[in-house]
């Protein structure tokens, strides 16, 4: 009897087993399947592409993880780390063809670019070299040596005629290629503007990337990271001496909610009391979502005789 009852503990165990095997087989299997996913480098930038079937219109979300953690790289790249993005599908039931960018790749490596669903179930991967910055230096070497840990995800500087970004291992990711009309006017971009995928933003709704702000020719450029204009203050005249002016330096940008940027230009006009145009600043706003400006304020007013006098005036008013 005991034998007996042994037999069916065993047996009912066994069948347990089974049945959340078969469950979980069920919960855990993907309703999404990839037979083909590529990418094309351009610049620091990838043009990919993936096609797949979906058995199910509510899970339209998939992960994409890519990194340089390959055995075989170009150049010898000690630090791996990998980054995180996401696609959706069309929410439907059939086969897709999604078309992407991905960004921030260091030049000449390796990356293994991977597609996950909702549910961290792999569905494809393979190897892609990326592309080359168009700079030998930048290329082959970091840019920066970095001690200690660093706090930043992604770093500006001028270089040269270009702007570029550095990331946390110090390899250059971005290069925006910038020729300015007046010499030694070089790179002038001082400030970025972020939307990349924080809690506000939704990426099934949105772009959630680094988009980019920049002084080219003496006028701002908003752009997206594959280096392409979104928006270009083209409607103001870049003119010394015209009603323009030359943005020179000291762009910042507001957050993505006021979309503002703020710089400083340069302009010669003709002031009263002077026989050559003088040169002074005017500190400007640019809504670059509404492509309007305004001007905040300038140092003509210093450089004016009437308001000189007048300011003169009132001091030695107040004093006595």
């Amino acid at each position: 009897k005991n034998s007996k009852n042994y037999n069916m503990s065993l047996f009912y165990i066994f069948s347990l087993s089974i049945f959340i095997l078969f469950i979980s087989q069920i919960v855990c299997s993907s309703s999404i399947s990839i037979y083909g996913a590529e990418c094309s480098p351009e610049n620091l930038f990838m043009k990919c592409s993936v096609s797949g079937y979906s058995e199910d219109a509510n899970n339209k979300q998939i992960k994409i993880i890519y990194g340089n953690d390959v055995k075989d790289q170009p150049i010898n790249k000690t630090e791996h780390y990998l980054l995180l993005d996401y696609i959706y599908i069309p929410e439907s039931i059939g086969n897709f063809t999604v078309f992407f960018e991905l960004y921030r790749f260091q030049p000449l490596t390796n990356y293994r670019i991977r597609f996950l669903d909702v549910n961290n179930n792999s569905l494809y991967e393979f190897v892609q070299l990326s592309g080359s910055s168009g700079d030998n230096d930048l290329d082959s070497k970091k840019y920066l040596k970095i001690k200690g840990i660093p706090t930043w995800d992604l770093i500006f500087f001028d270089y040269g005629s270009n702007y570029i970004a550095i990331d946390h291992t110090g390899w250059v990711v971005f290069v925006l290629p910038l020729y300015s009309l007046l010499p030694p006017q070089r790179a002038n971009c001082k400030s970025q503007y972020i939307d990349n995928g924080k809690n506000d933003c939704d990426r099934s709704k949105e772009d959630c990337h680094y988009r980019y702000l920049a002084i080219v020719n003496g006028t701002i450029g908003y752009y997206y990271p594959n280096a392409t204009a979104i928006n270009y203050l083209d409607n103001y005249e870049c003119n010394f001496f015209g009603q323009g002016g030359f943005f020179n330096h000291e762009l910042r940008a507001s957050t993505k909610y006021n979309g503002n940027a703020y710089a400083i230009r340069m302009l010669m006009k003709n002031i009263k009391g002077y026989f050559k145009p003088q040169l002074g600043q005017i500190v400007t706003k640019w809504d670059f979502i509404k492509n309007e400006i305004v001007d905040i304020t300038d140092s003509f007013k210093l450089v004016n005789i009437d308001d000189t006098l007048k300011y003169l005036f009132d001091y030695a008013t107040t004093i006595n």
